[in-house]
C-alpha cells in the first residue's frame, strides 16, 4: 500500500550500489501512461549531454535505442510504484539477458502481489521477506535483555499490519525503552484491514508519545498544501511567533521550536530534502497520507480558525477567521469554494487555472486589507514567492496589521518599505531577502520587538558591452536607530559603506547571536568600526559572516589586519564565513578557542593560513568554495584538523587532495566538486571515515579501491564528468 515505506528501503539500495554500475535510471512507473511514454521516460532517465536520442520515434524505435544504450553495460533501473502485472511481458524484450554485462539489475517496488510474482525471476518469490527484515530492525532497536521471550510474537504482529512500517521503527529508535505493555496496546489498537491505514497512522501517533509541543507543530502543517517543501528557520519561526512551542527551561520557545523540528524529522513525520554537509536538516516535506491524516485531526480537533482556501491559508495565522459578512463576501469575491475544488481534485493539466485561482484569491485578500475589520489575531503574514504583492499592499498591511509578529516579502516585487513600517510595534520577524529594496525609509524607522532581519541577494551585474556577468551579492542599508532595537537576535546582511562609522550602534545589540555584513567603502574606517562593533558583542556573537566588496583603499591595506583596530576577539564564536577577501585570513581566527565552522568564498588562503585553520581545536567543519585558495594541493598532516568531520570543497583550482597517516583521525564525510581533474589519496586510513561524495573527473577504480580498504567500508556517491 502507499506510504508504507517501499520507495524509502529502495532508495537506501539504491543509494547503496548505485556507483558500481556503468549506466542508471529511476522511473516512477505509475505516471507512466503507454509503453511509449515508459520507454521514453526511461531513455530521458539514462540521457547524458553527450546522447542523442530520437524520443519522438515510434515504440519499436525506442526500444532498438534502449537495447544499442544498453549493450555490453552494467546497469541498474528502478521502477517505482509499477501497478499492473501485464507490463513485464510487454517490455521484457527490451532487457535480453544476452545483451547487458554480468551483475546488471532491475529493481521494482509494487503495491500488488500479482506484479511481484509477475516480475520476479525466482518462482518461490517469499512475500514475507519484507515483514522478516522489518521485524529483525525492530529486534535490534529495542533495549531489552530477553527479547526473544516476549517481543518476537509482538513486533512480528505489528509489522505485519499495514500501516507506515518506517514510522513505528523510528519510534523505536527514538525511544528504545518502549515496554511490553507500549507494544501490547499498540498491537491491540491496530487494525488489520487494508483500508484501515488511517486509524493505524493516528494510533502510531499516540504511541510516538509526542510532548504537547511537537503535537501542536504537527498539527500546525496541516494548513500547507500538499508537497510543500518546508525550509527549518521559516518553519521553526513561524511556530514560534504562533505560540506553538512555549519555554521550556532555559530554551526559548524559539529554541523549542528547532528541538521540535528535530524530534518530527527523527520519528519519520517530516521527510529530509535538503541537508547541510553536517547531516542538519534545511528543508523538509511531509508524505502525503501523514499530511492527510495530520489534516484530518487538525479539522476534527478545530485546531485551525483559518478557512481560506489552501495557496492563502498557509500565508496567514491559524486562528485568523474572518467575520461571517467579510467571509462570504470573499468566497463569492475569490471563488474560494471553487478554488477548494480545483485544488483537491484537480489534475496536472490543471495546473495552471489552480495557479490562476490561487493568485486571484490571493489578490483579493491583499486588496481586502484596508476594509477588513478582523485583523488583531493575524500574528503572521508570510508572503514568500507571492506575485501579486505591491508596495500599495505593503502600505495597507503597516497601516492595519498592528499584531503582526511574522512578515515575509521574500522573493517578491516589493521595491521599498514604506515609512509606516515602524506601526508594526510587536514585528519580531522581518524577512526582505531577494527583494529590490535597497533602504529603510528615511524617516527613522524603529521596531521595539525586531529579533530577525534578514535581507540581501545575489544577482548578477553584466558589464556593458560584455557578455560575461560578475556574481554580486547586493543587500540594504543599516537603519539608521538600530542601535535602540535591543531585541535583535540576527541581522543578516546589512551593509556598510562610506566611513563605516555607523556600524558602531551594532555594538549596542546585547543580544545578538547573529550578524552578517556586506563592506565597501574606505577600508581601513569600515573594518576599524566592524572590529569595535565585535569587540562589544564578544560574549554573545555566536556568528559572523563578512562580505567584501567594492573596497576603496591602497592594494597593501587589502586585507584585515589592522593594528590600529581593537583586537578584542569574539570569544564564543561558533560559526565564520568570510567572502571577498584577498590576501589571507585575519590573524585573530587563531584566537577562536570554540569555533567550529568556518566557510571561505573568494578568499584566497595560503599554506601558512591552512597551518593556522588546522591548529584550530574546535573546528569540526571546513567550507572552501570558489576562489578560496591558492594552493592546487591541500595537503592534511599528522596533529592538524584534529577535530575535523566534515570538509566540503567546492574550489575548482584544488586539484589534489592528501591525508597522510594519521591525519584527520575524527573525518566522517568529504564532499568534493570540481571542473578539473582530481587526484585522492589517504582516504584509506582515515579512522572515522564513513561518506565520500565526489563530483568532477577522477579515477573510479583507484576510488573505489581506497573506498573499500577501508575499514568502515564508507559510502560513495560519485558522479564523474566527461573529460
Amino acid at each position: 500500500m502507499g506510504g508504507l515505506g517501499k520507495t524509502t528501503l529502495a532508495r537506501r539500495a539504491w543509494q547503496s550500489v548505485v556507483s558500481s554500475f556503468d549506466c542508471k535510471a529511476w522511473i516512477c512507473v505509475s505516471n507512466s501512461s503507454s509503453d511509449f511514454m515508459f520507454f521514453r521516460e526511461v531513455l530521458e532517465a539514462l540521457a547524458s549531454p553527450s546522447d542523442q536520442f530520437d524520443l519522438d520515434g515510434k515504440e519499436e524505435e525506442l526500444m532498438a535505442q534502449l537495447q544499442l544504450h544498453l549493450k555490453g553495460k552494467r546497469f541498474l533501473l528502478v521502477f517505482d510504484d509499477i501497478w499492473e502485472r501485464s507490463l513485464w511481458n510487454r517490455i521484457k524484450s527490451a532487457f535480453p539477458h544476452e545483451n547487458c554485462s554480468a551483475g546488471s539489475a532491475i529493481l521494482i517496488t509494487t503495491r500488488s502481489i500479482d506484479v511481484a510474482h509477475s516480475f520476479s525471476p525466482n518462482e518461490n518469490l517469499d512475500l514475507d521477506t519484507d515483514s522478516y527484515f522489518y521485524l529483525c530492525n525492530a529486534m535490534a532497536l529495542m533495549n531489552s535483555n530477553d527479547q526473544s521471550t516476549y517481543l518476537r510474537p509482538l513486533l512480528r504482529e505489528i509489522v505485519s499490519k499495514p500501516l507506515p512500517i518506517r514510522l513505528f521503527l523510528r519510534a523505536l529508535y527514538v525511544n528504545p525503552n518502549k515496554t511490553k505493555g507500549d507494544l501490547q496496546n499498540l498491537c491491540d489498537s491496530l487494525d488489520s484491514s487494508k483500508t484501515s491505514i488511517t486509524n493505524n497512522v493516528r494510533q502510531l501517533l499516540t504511541f510516538c508519545n509526542l510532548s504537547s509541543n511537537c503535537k501542536n507543530c504537527l498539527l500546525y502543517m496541516s494548513i500547507f498544501p500538499e508537497d510543500t517543501i518546508f525550509e527549518r528557520t521559516r518553519l521553526v519561526r513561524r511556530w514560534a511567533v504562533e505560540g506553538m512551542t512555549a519555554k521550556r527551561g532555559r530554551l526559548s520557545a524559539l529554541h523549542e521550536a528547532d528541538h521540535c523540528f528535530d524530534l518530527l524529522v527523527a520519528h519519520g513525520l517530516l521527510i529530509p530534502m535538503d541537508m547541510a554537509v553536517t547531516g542538519k536538516v534545511k528543508s523538509c516535506k511531509m508524505h502525503q497520507i501523514i499530511h492527510d491524516i495530520v489534516t484530518e485531526i487538525a479539522t476534527d480537533d478545530n485546531f485551525v480558525k483559518n478557512s481560506h482556501q489552501p495557496d492563502l491559508a498557509h500565508r496567514l495565522s491559524i486562528h485568523y477567521e474572518v467575520q461571517p459578512q467579510q467571509a462570504e463576501k470573499e468566497q463569492y469575491a475569490t471563488c474560494s469554494i471553487a478554488c477548494w475544488d480545483i485544488c483537491r481534485h484537480s489534475s496536472p493539466s490543471d495546473k495552471t487555472t489552480v495557479e490562476q485561482s490561487n493568485a486571484t484569491a490571493t489578490q483579493e485578500f491583499l486588496e481586502s486589507l484596508p476594509s477588513s475589520t478582523h485583523l488583531g489575531v493575524l500574528k503572521v503574514l508570510d508572503l514568500e514567492n507571492c506575485n501579486e504583492l505591491k508596495d500599495h499592499h505593503l502600505k495597507n498591511i503597516c497601516n492595519h496589521v498592528f499584531h503582526l509578529k511574522y512578515l515575509s516579502l521574500r522573493k517578491t516585487g516589493i521595491t521599498q518599505l514604506p515609512k509606516q513600517l515602524d506601526k508594526l510595534q510587536f514585528l519580531e520577524t522581518l524577512d526582505i531577502r531577494e527583494t529590490e529594496v535597497k533602504a529603510f525609509p528615511k524617516n527613522s524607522v524603529f521596531l521595539p520587538k525586531l529579533k530577525h532581519l534578514l535581507a540581501g541577494q545575489w544577482t548578477d551585474d553584466t558589464t556593458q558591452g560584455s557578455v560575461q556577468s560578475k556574481e554580486m551579492f547586493l543587500t540594504v542599508s543599516l537603519p539608521k536607530r538600530i542601535g535602540n532595537m535591543t531585541e535583535l537576535q540576527v541581522l543578516s546582511h546589512i551593509a556598510v559603506s562610506g566611513k563605516g562609522d555607523e556600524i558602531i550602534d551594532v555594538g549596542n545589540l546585547l543580544q545578538l547571536v547573529k550578524l552578517g555584513v556586506v563592506l565597501s567603502g574606505s577600508k581601513r574606517s569600515v573594518f576599524w568600526h566592524l572590529y569595535h562593533a565585535i569587540g562589544k558583542l564578544r560574549k554573545c556573537l555566536r556568528s559572523l559572516s563578512i562580505r567584501v566588496t567594492e573596497l576603496t583603499s591602497n592594494e597593501e591595506d587589502d586585507n584585515m589586519n589592522i593594528e590600529e583596530a581593537p583586537l578584542i576577539h569574539p570569544k564564543y564564536l561558533q560559526k565564520l564565513k568570510i567572502s571577498g577577501l584577498k590576501y589571507g585570513l585575519p590573524s585573530w581566527i587563531k584566537k577562536l578557542d570554540v569555533l567550529t565552522k568556518i566557510t571561505l568564498h573568494m578568499t584566497f588562503i595560503t599554506d601558512d593560513d591552512f597551518k593556522i585553520l588546522g591548529e584550530l581545536k574546535s573546528l569540526s567543519c571546513l567550507r572552501l568554495q570558489r576562489e578560496s585558495c591558492n594552493e592546487s594541493t591541500l595537503t592534511f598532516k599528522k596533529d592538524a584538523f584534529q577535530s575535523l568531520k566534515f570538509l566540503d570543497i567546492e574550489c575548482s583550482a584544488i586539484t589534489s587532495i592528501k591525508f597522510v597517516k594519521e591525519a584527520s583521525p575524527m573525518l566522517k564525510k568529504l564532499v568534493w566538486s570540481s571542473t578539473r581533474e582530481q587526484s585522492l589519496s589517504g582516504i584509506e586510513d582515515l579512522p572515522s571515515f564513513r561518506e565520500l561524495k565526489l563530483t568532477g573527473i577522477f579515477d573510479l577504480q583507484s576510488v573505489e579501491q581506497a573506498i573499500a580498504a577501508n575499514k568502515n567500508k564508507p559510502i560513495l556517491v560519485a558522479d564523474r564528468i566527461n573529460a
